[in-house]
C-alpha cells in the first residue's frame, strides 16, 4: 500500500469472540473520498468463508459511521474479477448490494494458459500475423530488470506517438520493481538489432501473470508484434505453472474501446466482469 501513497490509509477489521479475524479492508482517503484500493486495479475485502449476513451488515455500518464522522462523502470499493478470486466474490457483491451500494461493471480479459501452444487458441487473422512475425525473424526475449529504464523509455515514446501516456512514472515503476523484484518481468520482441515491442508484466499471484504495460513501434504495424509478445508471455507463464495471462481492461480515457476488446478476444482471451461499488454517505 505504501507504494501507492505514503499517507492517507485507514484499515478496518472485525474480530470474533475468540479473537479470530473475520473481515478486513483497507481504504485510501483523498479529497473527501475513501477508495479501496487507492490507485491499484482492485482491493475489496478479505474475509472468512462463513461470515454471516449480519456480520457483513454490522461491519459495513461501522465503516460508514466512522467515515461520516471523518467527513468522508464517498466510498468506492473495486472488487477483483475472476481469475483473481473464487466464486465467493458473489458474497461480497451481495453484501454490498444489500447495503445499497451502486455497482458499475467493467470487462476484463484473460487468456487461459493451457497445455497447448498459444497458436492453437488464436483467431485465423492473428495466426497470420504471428506467422508473418516469425517469417521476418522476430524473437521474444526475457530481459534483465536492469533494463527497466530502457523499456520504459521505449514504451513512453511509442505511447506518445499515439497521443497516449503511461499511468505510472518511471520513479513509481522503479519503486515497485525494487520492492518486488521477483514479481516484475521485462520482455521484448526483437527484430535484428532493435526492439519492435516491449512489455512490463507482473506476477500477481502464483497462477496469474498480468500484462501490465505493452506497446510496439508504429513503424512495425505490419507485423503486429504484440501478437508475438503475448505468445512469449503465454509460454513463459506456462513454464512457470501459471494458469492465466491477464490482459486487463480495454478502456480508452475511461470508455470501452471495442476494437481493443475484439483484438484480445482474437488472442484467445475470455471475458470476465469486474465490479466497482460506490455509495454516497449522508451527513446528518
Amino acid at each position: 500500500m505504501r507504494l501507492q501513497a505514503a499517507t492517507g490509509w485507514i484499515s478496518f477489521a472485525a474480530y470474533r469472540g475468540n479473537n479470530q479475524l473475520s473481515l478486513l479492508i483497507h481504504f485510501h482517503i483523498q479529497q473527501g473520498k475513501a477508495a479501496s484500493p487507492g490507485r491499484a486495479p482492485f482491493g475489496s475485502f478479505l474475509f472468512l468463508p462463513d461470515v454471516s449476513a449480519a456480520e457483513w451488515s454490522n461491519f459495513l455500518r461501522y465503516i460508514e459511521a466512522e467515515f461520516v464522522q471523518r467527513g468522508i462523502r464517498q466510498l468506492e470499493i473495486k472488487c477483483p474479477p475472476m481469475p483473481y478470486c473464487s466464486d465467493d466474490k458473489r458474497v461480497v457483491e451481495e453484501a454490498l448490494a444489500r447495503a445499497n451500494y451502486i455497482s458499475h461493471e467493467d470487462i476484463v480479459t484473460s487468456i487461459p494458459i493451457l497445455p497447448v501452444p498459444f497458436y492453437e487458441s488464436l483467431h485465423r487473422a492473428e495466426k497470420k500475423k504471428l506467422r508473418k512475425s516469425d517469417t521476418a525473424g522476430a524473437e521474444f526475449q526475457l530481459l534483465l530488470l536492469a533494463q527497466l529504464e530502457n523499456v520504459y523509455r521505449h514504451l513512453s515514446e511509442w505511447r506518445a506517438s499515439k497521443n497516449l501516456s503511461l499511468s505510472l512514472s518511471l520513479a513509481d515503476l522503479q519503486k515497485l520493481a525494487a520492492a518486488f523484484p521477483n514479481h516484475v518481468l521485462l520482455t521484448a520482441v526483437r527484430l535484428k538489432d532493435q526492439w519492435i515491442a516491449a512489455n512490463v508484466s507482473l506476477r500477481v499471484t502464483r497462477h496469474v501473470l498480468y500484462n501490465f504495460y505493452h506497446d510496439h513501434d508504429p513503424a512495425w504495424d505490419s507485423l503486429s508484434p504484440v501478437v508475438k509478445l503475448n505468445e512469449g508471455l503465454y509460454h513463459l507463464g506456462r513454464a512457470q505453472g501459471m494458469q492465466w495471462l491477464d490482459l486487463g481492461t480495454s478502456l480508452d480515457n475511461g470508455q470501452l474501446r471495442p476494437s481493443l476488446l475484439e483484438f484480445k478476444v482474437r488472442l484467445g482471451a475470455k471475458l470476465f466482469p469486474k465490479f466497482t461499488f460506490r455509495k454516497v454517505l449522508t451527513h446528518e
